[in-house]
Parts: structure tokens; C-alpha cells; sequence
């Protein structure tokens, strides 16, 4: 069965991520119920150790404009009732009937919504900033070049480009040096520094790095030759920012802004959750095709927030 979902479940699931802690946050999961065997989709599992036992919290969420009634609150427990989950939490994007909520709370069951906003003096965006703007980085690698073991000194291979093959020390391919440089920018702390180096229009961007542990080139004669060192040259585009309207929530105790706009990519989704006494949380989903999406954390966005 294909996995659904909506911008309505991104939103919590990126919320849910967020002030999870330690515990592990999956989208659109499949359990398996204990009698049939059959699997059913979730909408969001969280998972945390509690001493040696593993807890499942299931999330199931609704996005109609009407409230939740009594007959949704009782479709999810049936449904929880043979899932492997520990504990059922409902959100509803448009709250619920006072009779869901009575039920609800009698079954144990925990209920929330994106409610309106409070003011509190303690948060920095959610409920005060209207927007945040996001400007889309792209990277290109242009040229690579590197250091090598040979029988004397270390030094440079002729002839060394993106698509040269990369060996194991058995002589298995293991890809290319593209495929290296591809790797090394997409770590957070890479693309942190090229965001923050990075200015409005054209920028280069020189990134060195250190290879994976054993990994070799052919020289000329078809020698394996260790790969010591790569440099890589890179083009960096920093395009125009874009303001993204924020709306202002409350989620239990935890104040939240969210945007989305769908002038980034196939469209994207800013989150930013902040409660007090805790560091702020901000998010950025963008879906990149139809087939997959980008997301970006805290410690990326914010400090390049921040800086500008």
C-alpha cells in the first residue's frame, strides 16, 4: 500500500521530530497488527527506550475543516486496538467536538490541535516574527584534484577528474571522485560553511577532504594508487530570498510559527517551534520531485538566519 500523507502531517511530523528528545520520529509507518498479521499505516511513530523496554507512541492526524467527532476518536482506538503502539495521541487541524474530547480523555487517549498562539515573552520568532526569508544555495562541482601515495613522496595524479573511478584496495570499484564530492557537500557541517561563506550571486568555494579510510585510483600504468587527499573546487549560487508568511500556533505548551510556499523547489514547508526553558527548533522541508525531499535543520538554517 502506498504510503499517504499531507502538509498538514508534515507539519506535525516535523513538529513531533522536534521536541521528540531522543526518541525516534517515522512518517507514515507501517505496523503490523498482532492477530492478522496485516499491515497498517500510521501516520507518525514515535519510538523511546524507557529502561529495557521499547514504547511506540502512535500519531494519527486529521485535516478536515470541520472538528473531530466522537465516531474519528473511536475508528483510531479500534484501530490502535490491535497495533503494537503503547499510547494514541489525535491531532486535528480544526480541534475537536467537546463530546471527542470527553471521550477521548476517558479512554486515555491525548488530544491536540494547532491552537491559536499565546503571548508569551520568552520566544524569539513563533508569535512575533510575520516571516522568515530563505534563499536557495545550489552547489556545483567544477574541478577536483588530490594528493597520492606513490612509491616515494605524495603527490598529485595527472589526469585525475570527477569521473574518475575510486577503488577499494582489492581493486572493487566503489564509485567515483564525483560521487566523493558529493558526499563531503551534502554533510551538515559542509553545507553549514558554505551557507555561511556564501554571499548573494556567484561565489567559489575551495573544500579539501579527506577520502573514505582505503580508498585508491588507477595512475597510467593501471597501478592502484592510495588517495591521500581531495580538493575539490566548487561553484556556489546563492539566490534571492524569499519572504515566507509565518502563521503563529500553540501546540500544548510549545509556541509555533509555520510557513510554506511554493516558490522553492516543488514546494516547502518552514516550521519553528520554541517552549520555554529549551532551545528553539527550526526546520525547512522542501520537496526537491516527485520523488524526494531536502530537509534542513537547526543548526544549519538558524545561524545563517542569524548572520544575515
Amino acid at each position: 500500500m502506498p504510503k499517504r500523507t499531507n502538509q498538514f502531517q508534515q507539519i506535525i511530523h516535523i513538529l513531533e521530530r522536534q521536541l521528540a528528545g531522543g526518541g525516534r520520529v517515522a512518517e507514515s509507518r507501517m505496523l503490523r497488527e498482532r492477530h492478522s498479521g496485516m499491515e497498517r499505516e500510521v501516520d507518525i511513530v514515535i519510538e523511546v527506550d524507557v529502561g529495557d523496554r521499547r514504547v511506540l507512541i502512535g500519531v494519527e492526524c486529521q485535516a478536515r475543516s470541520r472538528p473531530a467527532d466522537v465516531g474519528w476518536i473511536e475508528e483510531m482506538i479500534g484501530k490502535h486496538a490491535t497495533l503494537p503502539t503503547n499510547k494514541l495521541v489525535l491531532v486535528a487541524k480544526a480541534g475537536f467536538t467537546q463530546q471527542a474530547r470527553t471521550k477521548a480523555e476517558a479512554l486515555n487517549v491525548d488530544v491536540l490541535t494547532l491552537a491559536e498562539a499565546k503571548v508569551v515573552d520568552w520566544t524569539t520568532i513563533a508569535g512575533k516574527q510575520p516571516h522568515l526569508s530563505v534563499a536557495t544555495v545550489t552547489t556545483i562541482i567544477v574541478a577536483a584534484s588530490g594528493m597520492f601515495a606513490w612509491d616515494g613522496p605524495s603527490g598529485p595524479l595527472p589526469g585525475l577528474g570527477l569521473e574518475t573511478v575510486v577503488y577499494t584496495a582489492q581493486g572493487e570499484r566503489q564509485g567515483t571522485i564525483a560521487d566523493i564530492a558529493q558526499s563531503s557537500v551534502s554533510k551538515p557541517e559542509v553545507a553549514l560553511d558554505i551557507a555561511r561563506s556564501a554571499t548573494e550571486g556567484e561565489n567559489s568555494y575551495i573544500l579539501t577532504c579527506d577520502p573514505p579510510l582505503r580508498s585508491f585510483v588507477r595512475d597510467e600504468g593501471d597501478r592502484l594508487v592510495e588517495v591521500m587527499q581531495l580538493r575539490f573546487v566548487l561553484r556556489v549560487s546563492v539566490g534571492e530570498k524569499i519572504p515566507i508568511p509565518l502563521e503563529h500556533h500553540a501546540y500544548g505548551p510549545t509556541q509555533v510559527a509555520v510557513g510554506t510556499t511554493d516558490h522553492i523547489g516543488h514546494g516547502a514547508i518552514v516550521v519553528v517551534s520554541e517552549r520555554e526553558g529549551r532551545p528553539r527548533e527550526l526546520t525547512v522541508r522542501v520537496v526537491v520531485d516527485e520523488a524526494g525531499r531536502v530537509e534542513l535543520s537547526d543548526g544549519i538554517l538558524s545561524r545563517v538566519q542569524e548572520r544575515s
